[in-house]
C-alpha cells in the first residue's frame, strides 16, 4: 500500500517501501524480536513486479514497562541504550511525549506523571529515525532484497527468482526416514512462474539421528 500510494503522488513505475514491526519471536515467545521488510514494487507493462527483502532479529531494544520510581527509570534506560536511542513516556492520564533524548526533557515529563499518578509508563520510540538498532536491522533487510534481485530466472532473465518454500525430508542418517529437516527448496519467478526445486541447500544430505522421530522418538 505504501509502494502504491507513492506511485500515485509521484508517478514513475519504481517504488521502494519500507515496513516494521516488534513484539514476541514467533519461534521463542519469551524473547522481543523486530521483523523489517524493504519492498520494491515495480509496474512494468501495466503488471506488478515485487520482489521483498527481510530482516528477522532478536538484537531489538524493543520494550515497555510501568516504573514507580526515578531509579527503576534509570535502568530502564541503561537498558535500552538512552540517550542515542529515543524514548516514549506516556502519564496514566494518557499525555504522550515522542521521540525524548534530552535528558531535561525527559525528566520534566517523568517527574510529572510520578507526582501526578505515582507511575510512569516508558518505551522506546521504534521509529527508525530515533532508533540506530532498527536502523541496523532496514539496512540488512535492503541488502537481503539486493541479493534476491541478483538472482535471475533461468527461463526469462528477469530478476527475483527467489526461494518461495523448503520442503521437509531430509532422511535420517541411520535408518532413511524422512524428518522434518529441509531436503529442498523451491525457487519461482514472478514474470513468467517457471520454478524449480534444488536438493540439500544447507549441504547436508542425511539427518543427524536426533531429529528423526522413528531413531529418536
Amino acid at each position: 500500500m505504501k509502494a502504491r500510494a507513492g506511485l500515485e503522488l509521484m508517478g514513475g513505475d519504481l517504488a521502494i517501501a519500507s515496513e516494521g514491526s516488534f513484539g514476541p519471536h514467533p519461534a521463542m515467545p519469551y524473547l522481543p524480536c523486530g521483523r523489517e521488510l524493504v519492498l520494491l514494487l515495480d509496474r512494468y507493462d501495466g503488471q506488478e513486479f515485487v520482489v521483498v527483502g527481510e530482516d528477522l532479529t532478536v538484537e531489538t531494544n524493543f520494550r515497555r514497562e510501568a516504573l514507580r520510581s526515578l531509579d527503576e527509570v534509570e535502568s530502564f534506560l541503561q537498558q535500552v541504550g538512552y540517550p542515542s536511542h529515543a524514548v516514549v513516556v506516556e502519564t496514566p492520564g494518557g499525555e504522550v511525549f515522542k521521540g525524548i533524548t534530552r535528558c531535561k526533557e525527559l525528566r520534566s515529563a517523568v517527574d510529572r506523571a510520578l507526582q501526578q499518578d505515582g507511575i510512569v509508563m516508558l518505551e522506546t520510540d521504534m521509529r527508525a529515525m530515533y532508533n540506530p538498532t532498527r536502523m541496523l536491522a532496514i539496512a540488512r533487510a535492503t541488502q537481503d532484497l539486493v541479493s534476491k534481485l541478483q538472482q535471475i530466472c533461468p527461463q526469462c532473465n528477469a530478476p527475483g527468482f527467489v526461494t518461495i518454500d523448503r520442503l521437509p525430508g531430509l532422511p535420517c542418517g541411520w535408518c532413511g526416514q524422512p524428518t522434518s529437516l529441509t531436503r529442498s527448496i523451491r525457487t519461482r519467478c514472478q514474470c513468467c512462474e517457471f520454478s524449480q526445486d534444488a536438493l540439500f541447500p544447507d549441504g547436508l544430505q542425511t539427518a543427524d539421528p536426533m531429529h528423526c522421530a522413528f531413531c529418536n522418538p
